[in-house]
């Protein structure tokens, strides 16, 4: 996805000191690869995500034609205090799902049309993995079954993201849930 950045956006990654700079641009290239820590922002604020770099926040809509609209950059703080009212961001194009995006029901769907599990009978024997990635998804499940935590398996599986690994979950749960009979 090509990622546009507002002149605000542009302003403030330029002012900050090289180390945080260097992760900001980072950041906005991984979005436009749908990595990142990508967060659905709540209303009156929906249709926008947000994204967490480090102390700092993007606060972005998916556009049009492929596109990433980043709109408002600032230290987390300032985010949380200026954002408030949503007349300082330009209304969303049109509503636009973050991926995974919260529709009112609460549950997480996944928008991108890239497959969250992939076989190949090359690729571990066919064991399902992280789609991109050489984990099997039954690691993870191993994982949280041994009681230890999401964040020790992303710590122990950078090559998997977070949003990656919820969305997952969420496909399973939906699955789960729509096999269950009423009792």
């Amino acid at each position: 996805m090509k990622v546009l950045l507002a002149a605000q956006v542009v302003g403030f990654v330029r002012r900050l000191p090289p180390e945080p700079k260097q992760r900001m641009c980072r950041a906005l290239r991984d979005l436009g690869r749908g990595r990142g820590d990508i967060k659905p922002l709540q209303p009156p604020l929906d249709g926008y995500c947000g994204s967490r770099v480090g102390g700092y926040r993007i606060v972005f809509a998916y556009g049009t034609r492929a596109t990433i609209e980043c709109v408002f950059a600032e230290q987390r703080s300032i985010v949380c205090t200026i954002v408030r009212p949503p007349a300082q961001l330009p209304a969303p194009r049109r509503r636009i799902a973050c991926w995974p995006d919260t529709p009112s029901d609460g549950t997480f769907r996944r928008v991108m049309r890239k497959p969250l599990i992939t076989t190949s009978p090359d690729r571990l024997g066919g064991t399902p993995v992280f789609a991109g990635t050489r984990v099997p998804v039954q690691t993870l499940i191993e994982y949280l079954e041994g009681g230890d935590s999401l964040t020790t398996f992303l710590d122990d599986f950078p090559s998997v993201s977070r949003e990656h690994t919820i969305a997952v979950l969420e496909e399973a749960k939906s699955a789960l849930l729509a096999k269950a009979v009423a009792a």
